[in-house]
């Protein structure tokens, strides 16, 4: 039997990667004479230009988190905003320039949620500074400029999370739930970026303006010309592009409001503003990965993540592992830590079957996930897998797992 393993997020550097070699491990000592087909997942956070690397065969990103391949480059952006978290989204524009300059026609990149950067959100305000646009209370110069330079590119931003810009479940709020800032240091961040974003609205507004009055071809595609994440329905007509400006009707929160706006410390704006399109990252990550072509060859998908709830599982790459199995008939299994998803919900979501990775009461303390998921593949190898049962396996919840 083909077995194809497919991790999703864990929490701590490499964890990951571990739980997957681990899955695998066990796997084959419960089933030593199944195939088992390795596929880490990425969301678009910390790390996911490394595992695009991993899971394409292509050689690993360079130290700044960029990688090109061909046409296209891959930036990871939390490489530049890990490395000097309180300096704001500056180094993400040096990634973004070798990018372009590097002949890349495509730019896509990976923003992570407010939980995988220690800091409060900028919404660009150092990667946009960088690239040489001046902010006051009133203007914004160097925008039509940045703008310009990137013509002809089409930029995609892979986002972790559907978080808007502003708001209570906005960038500056999931900083402060997430331990990085008081509520107090949120609010004032809030507004901060809040009235920055009108500003840069405004400068965007008469860039498109000028572009379309002097002929000039727009910048890429604008998320606002086409859909929102997931393929949703935009604002209304592009901000950019040949085709026309959008007038003063337009308010910044068209930008500020989007889907995904607050990834990335807030550089999900920030790319909108510079017309990239904002797509889920678990997606992207999924198609650049052949996640289907993948499920279609195996006999089984094996998925695992750390949370799987309503709220997790949408936008992940457990979503994208069940979806392809199922597009198929492929019956697919997930492991976990924690669950809040009934049997019902595992069901309409394409989930076979689900089992814990939890520690029980004797191993509470004594044993990580990365133990326990070796020990947990190799009693569910032994349910779904005919090398081990010979074919005649009657009961597939034997190991102590949940069927939908």
């Amino acid at each position: 039997m083909h077995v194809l393993i497919t991790t999703d997020r864990f929490t701590g550097a490499d964890t990951s990667r571990r739980v997957s070699e681990a899955l695998a491990a066990g796997w084959l000592r419960g089933a030593p004479h199944d195939t088992v087909e390795l596929c880490p997942l990425s969301d678009g956070g910390p790390g996911w230009a490394s595992l695009l690397a991993q899971v394409s065969g292509w050689p690993q990103p360079d130290p700044d988190g960029v990688l090109v391949m061909g046409e296209t480059a891959y930036l990871d952006t939390a490489v530049a905003l890990c490395s000097d978290p309180q300096g704001g989204s500056g180094a993400v524009a040096a990634q973004l320039l070798r990018a372009v300059a590097s002949g890349a026609s495509r730019i896509v990149v990976g923003l992570g949620s407010p939980a995988d950067l220690p800091a409060l959100p900028d919404a660009g305000a150092g990667m946009l500074a960088a690239l040489g646009t001046t902010v006051d209370d009133e203007d914004a110069r160097g925008l039509g400029e940045v703008l310009a330079s990137l013509r002809g590119v089409d930029l995609v931003a892979a986002v972790a999370t559907d978080i808007p810009l502003l708001g209570l479940h906005g960038a500056s709020a999931g900083a402060a739930d997430a331990g990085w800032a008081s509520r107090e240091a949120a609010q004032l961040r809030e507004r901060e970026i809040g009235q920055r974003a009108d500003v840069l609205w405004r400068a965007r507004q008469q860039a498109s303006t000028d572009a379309a009055a002097s002929g000039a071809a727009g910048p890429s595609r604008s998320l606002l010309a086409g859909g929102g994440p997931g393929g949703a329905g935009g604002a209304g007509t592009g901000a950019g592009g040949a085709s026309g400006a959008r007038t003063a009707r337009g308010r910044s929160r068209d930008l500020t409001g989007l889907p995904g706006a607050g990834a990335g410390g807030g550089l999900g704006f920030a790319f909108a503003l510079l017309g990239a399109r904002l797509l889920p990252g678990a997606s992207v990550f999924a198609q650049v990965a052949g996640l289907t072509a993948r499920a279609l060859a195996a006999d089984l998908v094996v998925t695992a993540r750390e949370d799987l709830d309503g709220a997790s599982f949408h936008g992940s790459g457990v979503e994208q592992a069940a979806a392809a199995a199922s597009s198929y008939g492929v019956a697919c299994v997930a492991l976990y830590e924690r669950s809040m998803m009934n049997r019902r919900e595992l069901a309409a979501v394409g989930l076979s079957a689900s089992y814990s990775l939890a520690a029980g009461p004797a191993e509470s303390g004594t044993t990580t996930v990365v133990d326990r998921a070796g020990t947990v593949a190799q009693r569910v190898a032994r349910s779904w897998s005919p090398a081990w049962s010979g074919g005649h396996s009657r009961d597939r919840d034997g190991s102590g797992g949940s069927r939908a």
